[in-house]
Parts: C-alpha cells; sequence; structure tokens
C-alpha cells in the first residue's frame, strides 16, 4: 500500500500545485530528501518539512610526500653532500654525491679526503660505484655532480678546488668545473677534463670583491637541443652576488674535445643576495625550477643551519623568479641542504611526479652529528623497488607451489 499512497500523493501535489523552482527539502532533521517542487510539504501532509543542509565539501588534503634516508656512505666518511640524480627511461634512478673524511685534521696536509660516488637503484638490485672518479692528486675537494643523458652516455660535471675551500687565505683555490663522459654510470669514465671551467681572478678575493668564489652547484640541462650548465655564481658567503652563471657546453667524444662558453651572469631576485641555488630543472609545463636551502635564504639560518627546502619559479626562462608554493622538510626535524631534482635523461621533471634528494643531518659539523641523504617523493612518482636500500640488496623472488594432496592409492583385490 506505502507505493501507491506516494503515487497518491505526488499526483495531488501536481494536480493542485505549480512548482516553482525544484529543491531539496528534509522530513525533520536528518529526514529524507524529497523534492517536493519546492513547496516544502512532506506527503503524508505535514508542513514539518526544512531545507536540506547543504553539504559542507569534504576539503582534499594535500598530498604528503613520501621521504625517508639512505644511510650509506663511503667506508671511512663520516659525510656527504651534493645529491643530484637521473632517472633512466627504463627506471633505473642514479645518485651522484661525494663524501669524505673531515675536521679531525687539518688541511690540507693531513689525512682529509673527499671522493665522489654514485647510487644506482635498479628493478632488481642496489650498487655503488666508488670512487666514480680517479683521484686527482692536486684536487682537494671533489664532488657537487650533475649528469645528462650523452648520446648512448652521460656527461657528468662537478666543481673541484686545490685544497680545502675553508681556506679562505689562499687565493690560489678557487672552485672549477670538471666534465666527464660516462659509457655508464656503473663504471669508470672513458674521458675527464679536469680544468673546464673559467678561471676567476684570484686577487679580488683578499679585497672581498670577487663576483664569487666560482661556479658552485652546477645543473646540466638539455634545452632546444643546445646543453647549458647553469651555476650558482658563489657560495654566499661574499658580500658581491651576481647570482648564478650559464654556460653553454660541445663535447666530442671521439676527438676527446669540449668546450665551455659563459653566455650571461644574471642576477636572480632572491630574497637577498648570496642565495646560491642547489639544483634546476626544466618542469613539464615549461617553467624553470630551482632548489634553495633555507640555510640561504633566512640571515638566521647561515650558520647554525634550518630544516627546509624551498623552490624557486621562473616562467620566462630563467630572468625573473618568485619563490614557488612547493618546500620540503625533513619529519624528524633535522638540518636540511643540497637538494636535488631527480630529473629525467634531459634535465627535465613532472610537477605531479617529483622527487628530490637532499642531504641532511644532526648538527652542522660532521664530527658531532650523523650526515645522511634524504629523500622526497610525490605519491604518484615512480621509483624502483630497491629504492632506499643499500648497496648489495637484491631482490629475492620467492616461487610459492601450491602443495597438491596426493591421490589415494588404489587396491585391487585379487
Amino acid at each position: 500500500m506505502r507505493p501507491a499512497r506516494l503515487i497518491l500523493c505526488a499526483a495531488l501535489v501536481a494536480a493542485f500545485f505549480v512548482p516553482v523552482a525544484a529543491a531539496q527539502y528534509c522530513h525533520g532533521i536528518g529526514g529524507d530528501c524529497f523534492d517536493m517542487g519546492g513547496l516544502g510539504l512532506a506527503c503524508d501532509g505535514t508542513v514539518n518539512a526544512v531545507p536540506c543542509p547543504i553539504p559542507t565539501p569534504t576539503p582534499t588534503p594535500t598530498p604528503i610526500p613520501r621521504q625517508g634516508d639512505i644511510a650509506w656512505k663511503p667506508e671511512g666518511a663520516n659525510y656527504v653532500e651534493g645529491p643530484s640524480a637521473v632517472r633512466d627511461s627504463n627506471g633505473t634512478v642514479y645518485i651522484l654525491a661525494h663524501g669524505g673524511l673531515c675536521c679531525h685534521v687539518p688541511w690540507p696536509h693531513g689525512a682529509g679526503w673527499e671522493q665522489t660516488f654514485i647510487l644506482r637503484y635498479g628493478a632488481e638490485d642496489v650498487t655503488a660505484n666508488f670512487p666514480s672518479l680517479p683521484w686527482p692528486e692536486d684536487r682537494h675537494e671533489l664532488g657537487f655532480q650533475t649528469v645528462v643523458g650523452f648520446g648512448d652516455g652521460w656527461l657528468a660535471s662537478g666543481v673541484r678546488t686545490t685544497w680545502s675551500s675553508w681556506e679562505w687565505a689562499s687565493v690560489t683555490n678557487r672552485t672549477m668545473l670538471w666534465f666527464a663522459y660516462y659509457p655508464n654510470l656503473t663504471g669508470p669514465p672513458e674521458l675527464v677534463w679536469w680544468d673546464a671551467g673559467p678561471a676567476w681572478d684570484e686577487d679580488c678575493f683578499l679585497r672581498n670583491t670577487c663576483p664569487g668564489l666560482g661556479p658552485m652547484m652546477p645543473s646540466l640541462i638539455w634545452s632546444s637541443g643546445t646543453l647549458w650548465l647553469i651555476a650558482s655564481d658563489n657560495t654566499g658567503y661574499l658580500k658581491d652576488s651576481s647570482g648564478v652563471v650559464a654556460y653553454t657546453v660541445s663535447v666530442e667524444v671521439p676527438e676527446r674535445r669540449l668546450g665551455v662558453t659563459k653566455q650571461f651572469v644574471s642576477s636572480w631576485s632572491w630574497a637577498h643576495p648570496g642565495i646560491p641555488i642547489s639544483d634546476v630543472a626544466l618542469a613539464d609545463n615549461g617553467t624553470v625550477r630551482a632548489l634553495v636551502s633555507r640555510r640561504w635564504e633566512t640571515p638566521e639560518c647561515w650558520w647554525t643551519y634550518c630544516d627546509e627546502i624551498f623552490e624557486w619559479v621562473s616562467s620566462d626562462g630563467g630572468k625573473l623568479w618568485e619563490k614557488g608554493s612547493r618546500s620540503w622538510k625533513d619529519s624528524a626535524g633535522r638540518f636540511v641542504w643540497d637538494a636535488g631534482y631527480v630529473k629525467d635523461r634531459f634535465g627535465g621533471i613532472d610537477l605531479d611526479e617529483t622527487v628530490i634528494v637532499s642531504l641532511v643531518s644532526t648538527s652542522p659539523d660532521p664530527t658531532s652529528g650523523e650526515w645522511k641523504l634524504h629523500w622526497w617523493a610525490d605519491p604518484r612518482a615512480p621509483l624502483p623497488r630497491s629504492w632506499g636500500q643499500e648497496p648489495g640488496w637484491q631482490f629475492q623472488r620467492v616461487r610459492r607451489h601450491l602443495q597438491r594432496e596426493p591421490k589415494p592409492e588404489v587396491f585391487v583385490q585379487p
């Protein structure tokens, strides 16, 4: 009888009332909603129906990036620095960084050392290429690598110094660029150019008028068929900052020739002078992205370090910059700096699948705190199965066989 009553009720309403506007009404608070043409009447004839409350939309939570530590460092090292990373077309990710032994003995004539390494995260295993460069006898610091695909191989670049970069009185200790061509990143380079970058005016350092300490934190990027290297123009300690320096790079592997030409030095619109970039990438929406540690953005963090990585964005090819909305923070509250994107072979990133690697530490001093590599990944970012594991890790395939019940024996009576 109830269906018939509902049909009759609806017919009476349609016959005697002209609907004003379709609206939903609730029969009592929390009751069922009925579309009664905006009349506010329930089918039982009462008038205690009230408009249905407009449901409050549930806000979409901001995806929280995954994050974790990469605990490995070279044997005997008490620090790691300067990570950058690249994803090959087959999904393998390579992390390039450097580490060494610091601060236990006076440099440059003590036992301190620094060397580069490459961690390979494949689908099935993890390997470490250490050292990934031959040790140059007259180079104390060696690191801050960047890499892009070059033909069937890879072209890497980084910086080196003659002695320690903390020897401020040494006018011969400016950073210089090096380049290396690798047929693959799991073995030694085929070619190395140690003195590839332009020299700086040595005397200006003592007068504190250098345009910078030399190139730092380089980033290799392919753009419209041209290979660019973009680097910070100093390390943030000098008063005079000119922002970034950009070079075009040409390499002829069979002829063992390398050309590096400075194109421009520009003042980026940072919050204040002296902020070096730690990495640059081309985003899939056409913008240029740069990572900067809060250590450099906030004066009170210059010597104490801070716990956040920020992203700056340029929509005009790197001329004008503004701080972006994305940042990365260590969940454990440790110091973070030296961040790098996980890029494709051309130096690009996907904004919806961003992965970055960084340095985290419990103290600015490696003798009193632990220094590690750390990573953040967007929820949709693809990562190899081995990601974050130690070198030597190998995926173990476990085959499970269904145990079949034995067939009952059949006895034949004689």
